[in-house]
């Protein structure tokens, strides 16, 4: 077996041959699909940004009516709060879609 080959936990530890060539030639393949991956990357940004928020504005809700239990719960901010966790909820869900869609479109086409 050449130690090139990755078997188990051992990794090769040959150096890359031709490393820049691959990858220029990799960037000229991609140019014609910039647009995509940048895309791409932008909407799976987003909605994991999205994923992160949204439980620190439910928390602030959770605290806001815990607080409000003893002098008095503030209706109009926890609607604002759970309107807000709603919004962040939804396009976080319809970013992740997008990617999902952009996916199976690239294996579905022919």
């Amino acid at each position: 077996m050449p130690d090139s080959v990755i078997s188990g936990n051992n990794l090769s530890k040959d150096k890359a041959e031709h490393f820049w060539e691959t990858l220029k030639q990799l960037g000229v393949y991609c140019r014609k699909h910039w647009w995509s991956i940048f895309l791409s990357v932008f909407f799976s940004v987003v909605g994991t940004m999205l994923m992160v928020i949204a439980p620190e504005k439910l928390k602030d809700r959770t605290n806001l009516i815990s607080a409000g239990l003893h002098s008095g719960i503030d209706i109009k901010e926890i609607g604002k709060l759970s309107f807000l966790v709603a919004f962040l909820y939804l396009f976080s869900f319809i970013f992740n879609l997008i990617i999902i869609f952009k996916k199976v479109h690239y294996f579905i086409s022919p």
